[in-house]
């Protein structure tokens, strides 16, 4: 039973996109819950709950390990953000560090969004647009490789504000299957560049 398990939800994670560069591996999720699957169900979440509109978001998160910087609002309440009617604004780009390393990183969102993942400042990774329009939105990231700072934008010509909803994030082991989807596309992408 347990093998039936592990391999449907490797079938279903296999639909999603896997991005192999020279810094690893990064697995991209359109399902919030393919990728909680992933991640094992292990992650922290900040749903903006609790402070007043247009509150300026910078450490009010540190106990989480999570400090933003840049003009970021705490806006709501609002039908744009469908999870709980409270979000974050950046009328540019939103970017914030983490205390430790992480190796995967959730959003609610509406509108467009794209990610740069960053190590101890190189960057490591930069995603597709994520464009599927509309309220509700889930865009999660799985990485192989570690990183302590996101920056999220939107593509060239799309705007520039940027909306989240939630922001998921963790650094514990993946569930069983998600490390054997990104060791099989670890091994595949060696193979291709030789």
């Amino acid at each position: 039973m347990r093998f039936n398990t592990t391999i449907s939800w490797l079938c279903a994670i296999v639909t999603q996109s896997i991005t192999i560069n020279a810094n690893g591996v990064v697995v991209s999720f359109t399902s919030a819950s393919s990728w909680q699957k992933a991640v094992n169900f292990l992650h922290e979440t900040i749903d903006f709950l609790g402070l007043p509109h247009d509150t300026f978001i910078t450490t009010q998160y540190a106990s989480n390990g999570i400090t933003f910087s840049g003009e970021n609002l705490i806006t709501g309440p609002t039908p744009a953000f469908p999870n709980d009617q409270w979000g974050l604004f950046a009328p540019n780009n939103m970017r914030f560090t983490f205390d430790a390393p992480q190796h995967w990183i959730a959003v609610d969102f509406p509108g467009s969004i794209k990610f740069q993942l960053f190590s101890q400042g190189e960057l490591i990774y930069t995603s597709p647009s994520f464009i599927p329009g509309g309220l509700g939105n889930f865009v999660g990231l799985v990485s192989d490789i570690h990183y302590d700072e996101v920056l999220l934008y939107k593509h060239p010509g799309l705007g520039t504000s940027i909306f989240i909803d939630d922001l998921h994030w963790g650094s514990a082991v993946p569930a069983p299957g998600g490390m054997l989807l990104l060791l099989m596309a670890t091994s595949a992408g060696r193979r291709r560049r030789r």
